[in-house]
C-alpha cells in the first residue's frame, strides 16, 4: 500500500487492516492538529511499514499493530505537542524500529510493551516533551541493542521501566534533559550484554538504573550527570555482572549506589562526587580493576569519606577491608579498618564511656588490628618505674620487705644484707610490679617505705604502677588473641 508524498488534512484511518506487502508513506504529510493524523490501531503489515520523511501534525497511532518488516520513521517528523506524537504501545515488529536520520518528535513518543526482533535505532532523534515523558518504552521487549546514541536529545524523561533487552543499551553521546524530575529511568531493565553512558554523555536530572540487571558491564565514561539538588545517579539494588566503570565522568549531585552488586570496580578519582553526596551502603564489588583504578587503603578511605558522615556506616569499611585482603594488600585492609573505629567515635551514635573506651583501644591497640603497638606505652612506663624506683632505693626509701632483715643489726647500723637476701634492682622490680604475669621476687623482697619523707609518694606510685601493669598487661593479652577485635 503506497501512500507516498500525500499531503491528507483530517485523520487518515487504516485501524486493522491486513497488508500483505509493505506500507510506505514516505514523504508524506498528514494534518489533524487537534486529534489523529494516522490512525492504525491492529494493522498487519507483513512487510515493511515506512514512515520516513513523513511530517504529522496529530497523533500517529499504531496500537497493537503487526509488522513483518522493519518500522522505519528516518528523518520523521511528529508533531502533537499535547498528547501522543507516535503512539505504538504493544506493536509487534519482527525487524528493527528506526527513528533516527533526523528524526523529530514533539510530543511523547511511547512503545509501552512493544516487542521488537531486532534493534530499536534512535541515533541522533530528538525527542521533545517539556510537559511529560518524551519517550515512554516501558515493559518493551528488544531482541538486538537499543539505540539512544551519536546526538540522540530528549527533553523530557526517556523511559525503559522493566525493559527486556538482548544486547547492548548505547547512549553514548546522548543528551537527555528533564531538570525536574528522571531524565533517563530504566529501573528493573534486563540487559544481557552492556549499558554504554559514555563519549560526552550529557544527563540534567536523575538517572534511574534502580534494580537494573546488566549482563557485561556498566561503563560511564567520558559524561557529565547533573542534579545539583538531588540525585543525580540512582542504582540501588543494581547487578552487574562485568565492571562498573567510573572514568572521566562528573557527578553533580547525589551518587547512589545502595545496595548495588558488581563484580569488579574501575573507577578514578575525578568521578567521585562531593563529600557529602556518595552513597555507598550495602555496595559490593569483588575487586578493582584497571591499572588508573585508586587501590591503596588511604585513597580509598577519601572515597569512603564522601559519604554523609551520619548515620554512621559500617558496612562499607568493612567490605573495602575484605577486598583489600583478597588483593594481598593486608596493611591496606588493617588501615581501613581502624579507620573505621575512628569515624564510628567521630559520627556514631556512643555514649560518652563508650567514645572514652574506643579512644583508648585505638591510642593502645589500634583497636586490635596493630596490638604491638602497645609495647610504646609498656617500654616508657617501665623505664619510668626503673628511674623512679632506682631514685628511691638510692635516697634509702627502698626496705627489705622481710621484717627479720629489717630489724637485724647489721642492716640497721649498715644496711648490709644477708648473703642469700636479693639485691634490689630497680630494672627489675620495675619489671616485676609492672608484668603480672612475670615473677623476679623483687616485689617480694622490697616495698617503699613510709616512715621517712616522700616514702608515701613512691608507696602511691608503686600502686600506680602496678594498675597500669594490670591494664596494659591485659590489653596486650586481648589485642594478640584478637578479643578486641571482635567487639
Amino acid at each position: 500500500m503506497l501512500l507516498r508524498k500525500v499531503h491528507a488534512a483530517g485523520q487518515v484511518r487504516l485501524v486493522g487492516a491486513r497488508i500483505g506487502g509493505q506500507l510506505s508513506c514516505w514523504g508524506s504529510a498528514f494534518e489533524n492538529a487537534e486529534g489523529c493524523a494516522l490512525h492504525a490501531d491492529g494493522i498487519s503489515v507483513s512487510g515493511d511499514v515506512v514512515l520516513n520523511q513523513v511530517h504529522a501534525k496529530g497523533e500517529v497511532r499504531l496500537l497493537g499493530a503487526t509488522v513483518g518488516g522493519q518500522l522505519a520513521c528516518r528523518g520523521g517528523r511528529f508533531e502533537h505537542p499535547r498528547g501522543n506524537a507516535l503512539a505504538a504501545d504493544g506493536i509487534t515488529v519482527k525487524g528493527d524500529v528506526v527513528l533516527d536520520g533526523g528524526f523529530h518528535a514533539r510530543g511523547e513518543v511511547r512503545l509501552l510493551g512493544a516487542k521488537i526482533g531486532g534493534q530499536l535505532v534512535c541515533s541522533g532523534g530528538r525527542f521533545i516533551n517539556c510537559r511529560g515523558d518524551a519517550f515512554t518504552a516501558d515493559g518493551i521487549k528488544v531482541e538486538g541493542d537499543v539505540f539512544l546514541d551519536d546526538g540522540f536529545r530528549a527533553r523530557g524523561e526517556v523511559r525503559l521501566l522493566g525493559a527486556d533487552l538482548g544486547g547492548d543499551l548505547n547512549c553514548g553521546r546522548g543528551r537527555f534533559k528533564n531538570p525536574q524530575g528522571n531524565c533517563l529511568s530504566v529501573s528493573g531493565v534486563t540487559v544481557k550484554r552492556a549499558i554504554f553512558l559514555t563519549k560526552q554523555f550529557c544527563a540534567t536530572g536523575e538517572v534511574v538504573l534502580s534494580g537494573a540487571d546488566v549482563g557485561a558491564q556498566l561503563a560511564c565514561i567520558d559524561g557529565r550527570f547533573e542534579n545539583p539538588e538531588g540525585v543525580v545517579l540512582r542504582a540501588e539494588n543494581m547487578s552487574v555482572r562485568g565492571a562498573l566503570i567510573l572514568r572521566r565522568v562528573r557527578f553533580n549531585g547525589i551518587l547512589d549506589l545502595i545496595d548495588t552488586r558488581v563484580r569488579q570496580l574501575a573507577d578514578s578519582h575525578e568521578s567521585w562526587p562531593e563529600v557529602g553526596r556518595l552513597r555507598l551502603e550495602g555496595l559490593e564489588y569483588g575487586a578493582f580493576s584497571g591499572d588508573d583504578t585508586p587501590t591503596s587503603g588511604k585513597e580509598r578511605l577519601v572515597w569512603l569519606r564522601r559519604q554523609p558522615p551520619k548515620p554512621f556506616r559500617p558496612q562499607p569499611y568493612e567490605h573495602l577491608a575484605k577486598v583489600l585482603r583478597q588483593m594481598g594488600r593486608e596493611s591496606d585492609a588493617r588501615e581501613v579498618l581502624i579507620a573505621k573505629q575512628e569515624d564510628l567515635i567521630r559520627h556514631g551514635e556512643l555514649g560518652f564511656w563508650s567514645k572514652w573506651g574506643k579512644r583508648t583501644l585505638g591510642w593502645t591497640l589500634d583497636y586490635g588490628y596493630r596490638p604491638w603497638k602497645v609495647l610504646w606505652w609498656i617500654l616508657p612506663l617501665i623505664v619510668v618505674g626503673s628511674l623512679v624506683f632506682g631514685s628511691a632505693e638510692r635516697n634509702g626509701l627502698m626496705a627489705p620487705s622481710s621484717i627479720g632483715v629489717l630489724m637485724s643489726d647489721s642492716y640497721r647500723q649498715t644496711r648490709a644484707l644477708p648473703r642469700d637476701y636479693p639485691a634490689f634492682q630497680a630494672v627489675v622490680y620495675s619489671l616485676d610490679t609492672f608484668l603480672p604475669i612475670i615473677n623476679f621476687h623483687q616485689d617480694a623482697y622490697w616495698l617503699a617505705t613510709t616512715d621517712k619523707p616522700y616514702g608515701w609518694i613512691v608507696r602511691l606510685y608503686l600502686w600506680l604502677h602496678i594498675a597500669l601493669g594490670w591494664l596494659f598487661s591485659t590489653l596486650a593479652v586481648a589485642g594478640i588473641t584478637g578479643l578486641v577485635r571482635k567487639e
